[in-house]
């Protein structure tokens, strides 16, 4: 990531009582640098807002949360 005013993202992580790690995000604008994305901007109102969202850890839920897959070779 790249930011040439302010910060590139905010997290805040914490651990539960099983010692199972948790964290929280957002991000300005959204999670693309690519103008023609829907996530150019969709995260941008969470920003101004301070609404955060959880990070995925799981395998489940991170392949829950995926919008796509990029394999490199």
């Amino acid at each position: 990531m790249e930011s040439h005013a302010g910060p590139a993202y905010r997290m805040v992580t914490r651990f539960a009582a099983d010692g199972t790690p948790e964290s929280f995000i957002d991000f300005p604008r959204g999670n693309s640098g690519d103008p023609s994305s829907p996530h150019w901007s969709d995260a941008q109102s969470d920003w101004e807002e301070g609404v955060y969202h959880p990070l995925a850890y799981a395998p489940a839920d991170i392949e829950a949360a995926a919008a796509e897959r990029v394999t490199l070779e």
